[in-house]
C-alpha cells in the first residue's frame, strides 16, 4: 500500500511538473504586453471585441477553444493538486504511526530485557 502510494505520489508530481513546463513555453511564446499584464489575466476576456474576431470567425473558435484548453488543464492540476496533498498528508499520518509503533516496540523491547 505505501509503496503504490509513493508510486501515485510521484507520478503526479511528474505530471504536475509536465503542465507546469507547458504552461511555461505557452508563456514565453505568448510575449504579454504591458497593458496585459496590468490586467493581471494571461489571456484577453472572451468578449472583448476585435476587428479580427469579426473577420475571422474560424480565428474566434480557435481562440475560444484554447481557453477552453487552458481552463480544462488549470482544472485538472487543480484535483491533481489536491490529490497530491490529500496523498501526502496520508504518507504524513502513516509515518507518525510508523514512529509510535517504533516507540512501542522499543519500550516493549526494554521491558522484556528488564524482566531477563
Amino acid at each position: 500500500v505505501i509503496k503504490k502510494q509513493t508510486e501515485t505520489v510521484e507520478s503526479l508530481s511528474r505530471e504536475l511538473k509536465e503542465r507546469q513546463a507547458e504552461v511555461d513555453k505557452l508563456m514565453q511564446r505568448e510575449q504579454i504586453s504591458p497593458a496585459r499584464k496590468e490586467r493581471g489575466g494571461l489571456l484577453p476576456p472572451l468578449s472583448q471585441s476585435s476587428p479580427t474576431a469579426d473577420e475571422d470567425p474560424q480565428g474566434q473558435r480557435s481562440f475560444e477553444s484554447l481557453h477552453k484548453q487552458l481552463r480544462s488543464r488549470d482544472a485538472k492540476i487543480a484535483k491533481q493538486s489536491e490529490r497530491l496533498k490529500t496523498l501526502t498528508e496520508m504518507l504524513e499520518c502513516r509515518d507518525q504511526q510508523l514512529d509510535q509503533l517504533q516507540i512501542t516496540r522499543r519500550g516493549d523491547e526494554h521491558r522484556t530485557e528488564e524482566k531477563v
